[in-house]
């Protein structure tokens, strides 16, 4: 519709009413008659009977044309092939209908590609239960490394149940980009040739359909002319209507041969040999073309959707490692392996060697900064990847959890002295490790105020939290509720609702 529009094609309508009854006028393109056009099975050269039928339970009181619905090629009543002028094939018929369905954004269909920038929309499904994932894009986006990421609750949404997996979207599209360019780069010559094929094909379909516009116009100049040289010079009211009527045909003729000499200035038929060459010089560096500014992601997204149909990816346990399997165009399958980041070191395959290397490290005297040098030469990385090494900090922390002590480094000798704990007072890491979470997670929930903490007194200000028996009891049912916020805002909203009502209560009763 919107190459008819942007080039000025009309299309043909029969008037089925009115003064002007069997007359065939032309207009602008429009949705539907571009779907009548691809959707109907003369153009293909067959006969259909019954691709419409009668729905009572639609029938709408005082609309007749109500109750119509489109019946599946299969339940047509008649269809005979190859008994009318085609157009297309019969074949290419068909791979338009199933195109119209698969861009339609249900949950049996990969849908259209849209601007978004998952890469793979419609195509990534879990290795798990089958099912499609589903693409979440996080409202708050500066807190998150990716901007987008692809999960499965399926099981959660439809039974209840436990959540799948999830995996950053922007790794797998990283991951899955190589794998199209490297399977795109031996064909590069090929599609360079095919690319400037295609450009030519489509600079002649316009020429042609410029040509049948300027036939058209002159048909119906010509056909004005001899209305008018027809005309008895008696009528003089009817001559000088016709005469109008060949004057505006004249114009419409003129100004179609001027917009046509401009198109074939702008837009030759042929390519040029410079055209030959820049289309080559793209298609031998296609990385290039691919992140080139001018390239957007819908771009991408076609280009995936022509080479691949599925893409599966299966998370090991809790760890890093996710096996991702790619199905393509032609049925082979490839099977690769990448890393995700995690939210904790426990969650790490390798964790347990980790573990043996900083405590063997620690007892050799080994300050942090050292420790951390030493694992990122072995390459045990940290869980979150993003920048793939082991900071001072986040190791002293994990060092602190493990409980090791490390009386050589000196960068432990010159410690403030902390504040002393009082009863059903914690340290956040002592608690967050009796919880069986991560300190990081721990601070957002202090941030929420979800957890009772303060500051302590001093230069240090360290934070103390406060949580008797009952407390750390609530805080573990809280953290083993499903992941996201608003299970656990309801959780709280329930805790505190009898504590609210009954502060409410008491209110009403002093003031009465």
């Amino acid at each position: 519709m919107c190459f008819l529009a942007n080039h000025g094609i009309l299309l043909p309508k029969r008037q089925y009413g009115g003064p002007d009854k069997g007359e065939l006028v032309w207009r602008r393109a429009g949705r539907d008659a571009v779907l009548r056009i691809l959707r109907n099975p003369a153009y293909a050269g067959a006969y259909a009977y019954g691709r419409r039928r009668l729905d009572p339970a639609r029938l709408v009181p005082g609309q007749p044309a109500s109750g119509r619905v489109e019946m599946p090629l299969e339940e047509w009543d008649v269809l005979l092939p190859d008994v009318l002028p085609a157009y297309i094939t019969f074949d290419d018929y068909q791979r338009n209908l199933a195109r119209i369905a698969d861009n339609r954004h249900t949950k049996d269909s990969i849908g259209s590609p849209r601007a978004g920038p998952a890469l793979l929309a419609g195509l990534v499904k879990c290795g798990r239960c089958g099912y499609r994932a589903t693409i979440q894009y996080p409202s708050w986006t500066i807190c998150h490394a990716s901007p987008h990421s692809y999960s499965c609750g399926a099981q959660t949404s439809a039974f209840a149940g436990a959540y799948c997996q999830s995996v950053a979207g922007d790794l797998l599209d990283a991951h899955v980009s190589e794998q199209v360019l490297a399977a795109l780069t031996p064909a590069a010559l090929e599609l360079s040739l095919h690319a400037a094929g295609q450009l030519q094909d489509e600079r002649v379909t316009q020429d042609r359909l410029w040509r049948l516009r300027i036939e058209r116009a002159e048909h119906t100049a010509d056909h004005a002319r001899r209305a008018f040289h027809l005309v008895e010079p008696e009528n003089r009211l009817v001559a000088r209507q016709l005469e109008g009527d060949w004057e505006h045909a004249l114009t419409d003729l003129a100004a179609l041969r001027e917009d046509y000499d401009r198109f074939t200035a702008t837009l030759p038929i042929g390519l040029s040999d410079s055209e030959h060459t820049r289309i080559r010089a793209l298609a031998d560096n296609i990385p290039a073309l691919w992140h080139a500014p001018a390239t957007t992601d819908i771009h991408r997204k076609r280009i995936i959707r022509a080479v691949l149909t599925s893409v599966e990816f299966t998370v090991i346990g809790v760890s890093e490692r996710v096996l991702i399997t790619t199905t393509w165009a032609g049925g082979h399958h490839s099977r690769t392996e990448i890393t995700r980041p995690v939210g904790a070191t426990e969650q790490l395959s390798y964790y347990p060697q980790l573990v043996t290397r900083i405590t063997e490290m620690t007892n050799e005297g080994l300050g942090a900064l050292r420790i951390a040098h030493r694992l990122n030469a072995e390459g045990l990385h940290p869980p979150r990847l993003r920048g793939g090494q082991w900071q001072t900090s986040t190791l002293q922390a994990v060092i602190s959890r493990l409980g090791l002590v490390n009386t050589h480094a000196r960068n432990h000798g010159n410690r403030t002295p902390g504040h002393v704990l009082s009863e059903h007072q914690w340290r956040p890491s002592d608690l967050a490790r009796e919880l069986g979470m991560s300190r990081n997670l721990f601070n957002q929930w202090i941030r929420r105020e979800w957890i009772t903490a303060h500051r302590e007194p001093g230069p240090a200000k360290r934070w103390i939290v406060t949580a008797d028996p009952a407390e750390v009891d609530r805080l573990r049912q809280l953290r083993a509720l499903p992941r996201g916020l608003r299970q656990r805002h309801l959780y709280l909203q329930q805790q505190n609702a009898p504590q609210a009502t009954e502060g409410h209560h008491n209110g009403t009763t002093a003031t009465g």
